[in-house]
């Protein structure tokens, strides 16, 4: 298989297990809204149903 090809499903299948993953964690954190959830994330929309977010720069 192709390299490029590779990275493309790769990159497909990171997506969608994170898409489940940030389901997954909405879904907790509307049965138990004083959860405090620790999420570490690269992409940035995997945050936006948090309400505090802190940067990490090295």
């Amino acid at each position: 298989m192709d390299k490029e090809i590779d990275i493309q499903i790769a990159w497909q299948v990171d997506l969608r297990i994170g898409q489940e993953i940030t389901e997954a964690i909405m879904r907790l954190f509307e049965k138990q809204r004083d959860l405090t959830i620790l999420v570490i994330a690269h992409r940035e929309s995997t945050l936006e149903f948090c309400d505090r977010a802190v940067e990490l720069i090295s």
